[in-house]
């Protein structure tokens, strides 16, 4: 299961326990987590403690990071307030997929909350990004975006002049090939990249239209 896959399911749950005993501990916060390590990464159940303790464990496949860092999407945010503390998961649309918050014993989808003490990031993960690109329709760059020769930013970014004549009327006047924000560009070919990037071929040369969690072109 990937990590929109798995939004999907908790919210159609409504309130969900954990995956062992099945059903326990229903509309927790470390039980939504319980599932999220089980159905994404198939890590095996076993007790963690209450949610302040998953600020110093450690999950196989992943690593901890200081509050200072931004959270990524798949990240698990642990709080620590409270007498029991309280966890979130980024999703691939950076958003906060919780359950028991403030008391509210449902799985929730809202604004990321800051006042987290340790983000628990895992190493590798599938986001499933949602794909409704269809090859030779127009849509509109939201971001100022770099045009390279391949899909993905291991390849070279082109220079201006290699632009179409269109291409470069709506580049910015740099040696390199930028498209300004609001550009048209008619999709040719598709690739999606790493999992979780979703990269498009223009006349142009290639841009990224979905990349780490965030829509570029729309």
């Amino acid at each position: 299961m990937n990590l929109i896959e798995f939004e999907k399911w908790a919210i159609a749950q409504g309130s969900v326990g954990n995956p062992t005993p099945e059903g326990s501990y229903k509309g927790e916060c470390v039980s939504l987590i319980q599932q999220y390590l089980n159905k994404v990464f198939n890590i095996p159940f076993k007790a963690r403690g209450n949610a302040k303790d998953w600020a110093n464990i450690t999950i196989e496949g992943f690593n901890r990071f200081a509050s200072d860092n931004t959270p990524k999407p798949g990240d698990i945010l642990v709080y620590t307030w409270g007498q029991y503390g309280h966890m979130a998961i980024i999703t691939a649309d950076m958003k906060s997929l919780e359950q028991n918050k403030n008391g509210n014993r449902i799985v929730t989808l809202g604004s990321i909350e800051s006042g987290y003490a340790i983000i628990q990031r895992p190493t590798k993960v599938d986001l499933g990004v949602e794909d409704n690109y269809e090859i030779g329709k127009t849509y509109i760059t939201k971001v100022d975006l770099k045009v390279r020769e391949g899909a993905g930013t291991n390849y070279k970014q082109k220079n201006r002049n290699e632009l179409t004549v269109d291409g470069q009327q709506n580049a910015y006047d740099y040696t390199t090939a930028v498209l300004k924000t609001g550009t048209k560009v008619t999709l040719l070919e598709k690739k999606v990249v790493n999992d979780n990037e979703i990269w498009g071929r223009i006349p142009s040369g290639w841009i990224a239209f979905k990349y780490d969690g965030k829509t570029y072109v729309e």
